[in-house]
């Protein structure tokens, strides 16, 4: 996911705006719903003032997986959160967790190890998995996963592997 498609960062910050700041956590605003399924904005408000604390180091920082394996309640014909905005802007919370638990951002890491952090992989398992939705809705005949390599090459997906560190697909 290109999170600044026209170029920079959000914050010219050296990191390239990827870490998030309690700041930044605390001014994010939403699209909002209402004759669509959205999240409850309370929901979502109470979990990114914990990760704001935790940021600003007025509370425990919360871990990636807590964050990723958090829930909202829907709503329906009432005013909600957009989904894809929120899961979009977790996926960049959960980044930044990540980094700060590689020590980068915070504790005096170094600009290019921030970027070298931050050239890892670019769509969190949401915004993944979001994208494979919208994929194979596109693709009805097609049952087939593939990934193209650095290289140029197609190879089929035979496999998934889950651990701690996250999903891995396994080619052939």
């Amino acid at each position: 996911m290109d999170l600044f498609p026209h170029g920079g960062s959000a914050s010219g910050r050296p990191d390239g705006g990827v870490l998030l700041t309690a700041a930044d956590i605390r001014a994010r605003r939403f699209a909002l719903t209402r004759f669509r399924e959205g999240y409850v904005p309370a929901d979502v408000d109470e979990l990114l003032e914990r990760v704001a604390r935790g940021l600003d180091g007025t509370g425990p920082v919360p871990t990636p997986l807590e964050v990723l394996e958090s829930r909202f309640a829907a709503t329906k014909f009432k005013e909600g959160y957009d989904v894809e905005d929120v899961d979009d802007f977790l996926d960049r919370v959960v980044a930044t967790l990540q980094l700060r638990l590689q020590g980068i951002g915070g504790t005096g890491a170094s600009a290019p190890a921030a970027a070298a952090a931050a050239a890892g992989p670019a769509w969190g398992l949401r915004q993944t998995s979001h994208r494979l939705q919208l994929a194979t809705a596109q693709a009805l005949s097609a049952d087939l996963l593939q990934v193209r390599t650095a290289d140029g090459r197609l190879l089929g997906v035979v496999g998934l592997e889950s651990s701690r560190d996250g999903v891995t697909l396994v080619v052939q």
